[in-house]
């Protein structure tokens, strides 16, 4: 089992092996250490070794970089494996002045196995990610030997950035170093749509402005920070000059023409803003910038128009910005540019695994939250920089997204990105009206800074709060003010916005469920391809659903309605659909993953469901658990039960579902006894994923009897009682 944790002041460790579905935790403090802050998390280490993920002697971390945060210091560390690195494998130590570790988190993995010679070299890896591409001259590839952790004792691969000059893009494509095999192809820009004056021509005048920063001769738009040319289009090829140059005084005057594409004052004006948000991040908050950023403004093809901006990196490492001239030039909003640059914040401090891959898949599920925050914290960089909630003006008028919304998390989530990170945009807004800029922007940045590579939303929400408690202990915010965030991240239903979503009785939640890591819809012979291959997909959430407390009622039943339409309005036909639910009471349904082939040959993990109490097949409309159902899964007051599918749908698809909770009046009289039998009840899943439920010392036969004994005798009492009470 991997070992995944992030526990906060350390009062809730999990020994290791042992994995939690959120893995940021909040706790007391742990005792204080002397020295330096090195020596400070060489000694915590040392003493939690178990607890962290370290206990296994083969387990070994790697110091990657170190942060200062307002007197505290963040030390991150990368997981090897006999010397190489593991994918998403990291430990991070917070520790403050006094000495003390206040946050320690852990995707550490203590349970691979696989050997680290390779069979096929660094070339020939570049020569199958290459191919794959249809890219047999790409101009730089950088090929990195790797562990990507899985079930089976993780897989040897190569990690193959692919870099393009023309467009300027990148690709990450991930190769089986031992059969050579493609495994993944991920593309690594992260588009936005948005556009730039002070703010934008829709809302703001031209003003003068100091150009700071210029090196070299200072001729052109290239300086510490930015480095901004423009496509021109050179013998039907795309390629990059200059076109904005100094006049004699060493000014840069130019009229805007959105109409051209070849508009040297859109150079001028990308300069400045990403210069601008740069000193920003450095001055306020101690980012740091290895080089500067390598902008392409006024870009399009030979064939027309780019109706987009991306950020992405080349495999140097260097922050890429580009901003398409289509139907508008995206060059001309701050907000955009403001929100691409966020973009290389967000990655830099936090490395989100926004892009998907093997990385993404736990036992739970497919996790893919990370491309979301990603565009919510986006937007808030760019709103608290404008110091507006409304994006973008002129993109879309008058907002093309607005962070003054009441958005909440699950019931406005519709699995696109930008319109779910519309809830974190909106909620750090609301901190940020509450709380003020300067403290909003210092958690926000400061929890970007811990947070695992795939967070969910209740990992942010933890994170925000473990830093509004520091800016208290520093005396910027007060007791009440970090109450009122709490319940803004509570309202908004972040909080509670994990691996699952909980679900409301009687109240309907849709959201979209398409084929993860894929980004366009199968056709019909498509998907038969797959279904021939027996694909199938996992959950990207699981769905909870929790019975009222004993006080209020005895649970009787709990009925979901599952309706599901095509996401494109489109006839869906019924074998359009294929799914299974799978139902487990008081925690996640958990996968396991086989490796299967697609039908081009490469791999895929299939998920299966491997600790689940109650299974669902053949496509079920009406899901009903009842108390007399089923001893494996008896219904009990105040338990949660969670809700799994596994699909191999043929087309994206709404998925609405609709709890009803039937319940029953409370039981009087005393309840201990009852009460003391359950605390005896130890779930343990079978191999064949079915509960047996046993009691200490008792076989799973006597175990089923005695429950049933004792559900016989509180079915008895029940109706003794309403006699009475008749």
């Amino acid at each position: 089992m991997r070992a995944f944790l992030y526990l906060l002041l350390v009062q809730l460790l999990i020994p290791s092996g042992a994995m939690a579905a959120e893995p940021l935790q909040r706790g007391l403090s742990t005792r204080a250490y002397s020295g330096t802050p090195d020596q400070i998390a060489d000694a915590f280490m040392a003493e939690h070794r178990g607890r962290l993920g370290l206990a296994d002697t083969g387990v070994t971390v790697r110091h990657l970089r170190s942060d200062d945060w307002r007197g505290r210091t963040l030390r991150r560390y990368q997981q090897h494996h006999r010397g190489v690195p593991v994918l998403g494998a990291r430990l991070v130590l917070k520790s403050n002045a006094r000495g003390r570790v206040t946050l320690a988190g852990s995707t550490l993995r203590d349970d691979l196995t696989v050997g680290t010679t390779p069979a096929i070299d660094g070339p020939a890896a570049v020569s199958a990610a290459r191919t794959s591409l249809g890219m047999a001259d790409a101009a730089l590839t950088l090929p990195v030997l790797s562990v990507l952790p899985d079930d089976h004792g993780g897989t040897l691969v190569y990690q193959v950035a692919v870099v393009t000059r023309a467009p300027i893009a990148r690709w990450m494509v991930t190769v089986d170093a031992t059969t050579g095999a493609v495994r993944q192809v991920l593309d690594q820009r992260i588009h936005a749509q948005g556009q730039v004056y002070e703010e934008n021509p829709d809302v703001s005048g031209l003003i003068t402005v100091e150009l700071t920063d210029l090196t070299g001769d200072a001729s052109v738009m290239e300086g510490t920070y930015a480095h901004v040319r423009s496509t021109v289009i050179v013998d039907e090829e795309n390629t990059t000059e200059y076109l904005a140059t100094a006049d004699e005084n060493g000014d840069f005057f130019f009229e805007p023409d959105t109409a051209a594409n070849d508009d040297p004052f859109v150079e001028v004006h990308a300069y400045y803003h990403v210069t601008l948000a740069s000193r920003y991040f450095i001055d306020v908050h101690g980012y740091s910038i290895d080089a500067p950023a390598l902008v392409t403004t006024n870009y399009h093809t030979v064939d027309g128009g780019y109706d987009n901006a991306y950020f992405t990196m080349n495999g140097d490492g260097d922050v890429i910005l580009v901003f398409g001239d289509g139907f508008v030039d995206f060059g001309y909003d701050s907000d955009v540019i403001y929100h691409e640059f966020g973009h290389a914040v967000n990655q830099e401090v936090a490395d989100l695994n926004s892009w998907g891959g093997d990385e993404s898949y736990d036992e739970y599920g497919y996790a893919d939250t990370a491309g979301a925050i990603h565009e919510g914290l986006a937007d808030y960089w760019s709103a608290t920089l404008t110091d507006s909630p409304c994006m973008a003006e002129f993109i879309t008028w008058p907002c093309l997204r607005d962070l003054d919304n009441d958005n909440t998390c699950p019931g406005d989530l519709v699995g696109e990105s930008h319109a779910d990170g519309e809830i974190i945009g909106g909620a750090t807004w609301e901190i940020r009206e509450l709380a003020g800029a300067e403290a909003t922007d210092t958690m926000i940045y400061g929890a970007l800074g811990v947070v695992s590579t795939i967070p969910s939303y209740a990992e942010l929400a933890e994170a925000i709060l473990e830093f509004a408690g520091d800016l208290e202990q520093d005396g910027d915010l007060t007791a009440t003010d970090v109450e009122g965030i709490h319940a803004i991240l509570e309202d908004r239903g972040m909080l509670a916005c994990g691996r699952s979503l909980p679900l409301e009785d009687d109240q309907p939640f849709t959201l979209m469920i398409d084929h993860p890591g894929r980004r366009r819809e199968l056709d019909e012979d498509k998907c038969a391809e797959w279904r021939d291959q027996d694909i199938v997909f996992p959950p990207k959430f699981q769905f909870a659903v929790t019975a009222p407390p004993a006080e209020e009622g005895i649970i009787e039943a709990i009925n979901m309605e599952v309706e599901m339409v095509s996401a494109d309005e489109e006839e869906l036909f019924e074998d359009d659909l294929r799914y299974t639910w799978y139902v487990r009471k008081g925690e996640l349904v958990t996968l396991e993953y086989i490796e299967g082939e697609k039908p081009n040959g490469n791999p895929i993990l299939i998920p299966e469901a491997d600790g689940y109490d109650l299974e669902f097949a053949d496509n079920p409309t009406f899901i009903e658990l009842t108390a007399e159902d089923d001893e494996a899964m008896p219904l009990e007051p105040g338990e949660t039960y969670y809700y799994a599918m596994i699909h191999m749908n043929c087309s994206d698809v709404d998925l609405t579902l609709t709890p009803h909770l039937i319940v029953g009046p409370p039981v009087e009289g005393d309840d201990d006894d009852a009460a003391d039998d359950d605390d005896d009840l130890d779930d343990d899943d079978d191999d064949d994923g079915g509960c047996n439920c046993r009691v200490d010392g008792m076989s799973a036969s006597r175990a089923g009897a005695r429950y049933a004994w004792v559900l016989g005798v509180g079915m008895m009492m029940t109706g003794w009682l309403w006699r009475r009470r008749g």
